[in-house]
C-alpha cells in the first residue's frame, strides 16, 4: 500500500488538519467558554460577598455588551 499526500493551500500542515475539524474545534471552544462562564462567573454572582457579586456583574455586563 502507497500513501500519497494530498497537496494543502494552507502554508502549514496543522492549519490544514484544523480546517478539516473546523466543527469539532468550535464545538470544543465553545464547550470551554461555556465552562468557564458556569464555573466560574455564575458562581462569583451567587456569592455572600458584595464585591465579588458587583464584580461578576460586571464582567457578565461587559461580555454581554461585547457579543451586541
Amino acid at each position: 500500500m502507497t500513501v500519497t499526500e494530498q497537496a494543502s493551500s494552507h502554508p502549514l500542515p496543522i492549519i490544514g488538519q484544523l480546517a478539516d475539524q473546523s466543527s469539532f474545534v468550535g464545538f470544543c471552544i465553545g464547550t470551554a467558554v461555556l465552562l468557564i462562564i458556569l464555573g466560574v462567573i455564575f458562581p462569583a454572582v451567587w456569592s455572600r460577598k458584595s464585591a465579588r457579586r458587583k464584580a461578576a456583574v460586571e464582567v457578565i455586563d461587559r461580555l454581554l455588551r461585547r457579543r451586541r
